[in-house]
């Protein structure tokens, strides 16, 4: 399978896709989903799991 996938794409090919509305789309999601914060995480990680918008 591996080899089939990688068979598939080249070089010339973006590595980042932007994904438009992942607010909308991340709200459709029907499992539960947690994030865990740390005493060594920065603000902008512990942002990262909450929804601040």
């Amino acid at each position: 399978m591996t080899v089939r996938t990688v068979a598939e794409h080249n070089g010339d090919e973006p590595w980042l896709v932007p994904v438009p509305d992942t607010w909308a789309r991340a709200a459709k999601i029907t499992i539960p989903v947690s994030a865990a914060e740390g005493g060594i995480d920065s603000e902008e990680q512990i942002g990262q799991g909450r929804r601040t918008d």
